[in-house]
């Protein structure tokens, strides 16, 4: 941490640019400036810290929208005059409500990461009346879509259950006029019946913050 603060070159306003990343998709979510105080809070509490230029003030991220960033790592450029903050996203990073601040959303690699990495902290955490802990739970019991994992008395949510069970969520969810020009409404439309098109579809539809719940 001293190290970071002690090597970071700040300009002669006394703030360095600061580029943060989804620690898991990967994709640039903000760009935003800290002053020393800023990188000193964001390396100490873990949490992203910046300086507004136009308040000129000292803005701790989701202090009022609850969209806080927890920083995984923090890394200085070769010329170390900008810092590369890698997160994990509590919610949208811009203020307009979008993932990232340069109109990107997660390609469906990072998403599936991302969704993989939720559910295996829901899967330890177990909060009660989450959709997840529910799979992990009854699910296991009655319809087999959680099996064991390796021996080790844990349990994992089978992929091809999930997979199943995000057709099944899009079939129910499909607007009327889809479900009726797919004729009999058994299984999905042979446009949408592969897996990336399914998540594609599903994760529009909310599925994945129903199943992460």
């Amino acid at each position: 941490m001293n190290d970071i603060l002690e090597k970071a070159k700040f300009n002669a306003e006394g703030l360095i640019p600061a580029v943060v990343q989804d620690a898991h998709t990967r994709e640039i979510l903000m760009l935003a400036y800290m002053n020393e105080e800023a990188l000193r809070l964001t390396l100490q509490r873990r949490e992203t810290y910046f300086w507004s230029r136009s308040r000129q003030e000292l803005w701790h991220k989701g202090a009022t929208s609850g969209h806080s960033q927890k920083v995984v790592t923090v890394h200085l450029d070769c010329d170390q005059d900008s810092v590369l903050v890698e997160v994990e996203p509590r919610g949208p990073a811009c203020h307009t409500g979008s993932y990232s601040c340069f109109q990107v959303e997660p390609a469906l690699e990072g998403f599936l990461n991302q969704l993989y990495v939720l559910i295996e902290q829901r899967k330890e955490q177990r909060p009660e009346g989450s959709y997840t802990t529910y799979l992990f739970g009854d699910c296991r019991e009655k319809s087999g879509c959680v099996k064991a994992d390796g021996g080790n008395g844990g349990f994992a949510l089978s992929f091809d259950c999930f997979a199943r069970r995000a057709r099944c969520w899009f079939r129910r969810h499909r607007p009327r006029t889809e479900r009726k020009k797919a004729g009999t409404g058994r299984g999905l439309k042979p446009a949408t019946t592969g897996l990336a098109a399914t998540f594609r579809q599903v994760r529009s539809r909310g599925f994945s913050q129903r199943l992460i719940s």
